[in-house]
């Protein structure tokens, strides 16, 4: 149960209630975080369309590694609701149930290959408090990332780290979105520098 209950439609501008009405369509219920930033227009619109432009016009990183990062850092966090939802986009974007299941101790695993466990690597570090993100590792993530991908998976981690936050301080639990395979809260384990 989150710390602050979603706005009730009824009591949310018009142009409000038609996107609150399209998110649910679109995922069958509300997403509870849009119900929550709704509180705020100026929040729920600056985030609604980020969110947009994130989704239809960041296309440089491979899916599965734009997916695997957000659940990651979801993980680390321990915010249940990005993980339920965040599973259900990873699933859609090709992220395997064993990638899934194994996320939470991605570096004992044999279910990510070379570019995928740097891009966690990249996750981890980015998460930490303060971040540890060492030279070796950006050099590491430039042979397998163009720069132009690079800042697309430095601002994915950010931003993912942003509404890890806000949902997890927010009590926003999960909704029920993945029927399958969910990540796991993450354990503690040491990220290659």
């Amino acid at each position: 149960m989150p710390r602050i209950d979603p706005l009730p439609a009824s009591r949310a501008g018009l142009g409000t209630r038609l996107a609150l009405r399209y998110a649910t369509r679109r995922y069958r219920q509300l997403p509870e975080p849009l119900g929550i930033w709704a509180h705020n227009p100026a929040v729920f619109w600056t985030w609604s369309v980020a969110e947009s432009g994130v989704q239809y016009t960041w296309r440089h990183l491979p899916p599965t590694i734009a997916s695997l990062v957000q659940v990651r850092v979801a993980s680390r966090i321990g915010c249940e609701w990005c993980l339920d939802f965040g599973s259900l986009l990873a699933t859609r974007a090709g992220v395997t149930e064993a990638q899934l299941r194994d996320l939470h101790r991605w570096p004992d695993s044999d279910a990510f290959d070379e570019t995928e466990s740097l891009a966690l690597a990249y996750a981890d570090t980015m998460t930490d408090t303060p971040p540890t993100v060492g030279d070796d590792l950006v050099e590491g993530l430039l042979e397998s990332f163009t720069p132009a991908q690079l800042v697309e998976l430095t601002a994915l981690i950010a931003l993912e780290n942003q509404r890890s936050r806000f949902n997890a301080a927010l009590g926003i639990t999960a909704q029920g979105f993945t029927s399958g395979a969910c990540a796991l809260p993450a354990q503690e384990v040491s990220a290659p520098a």
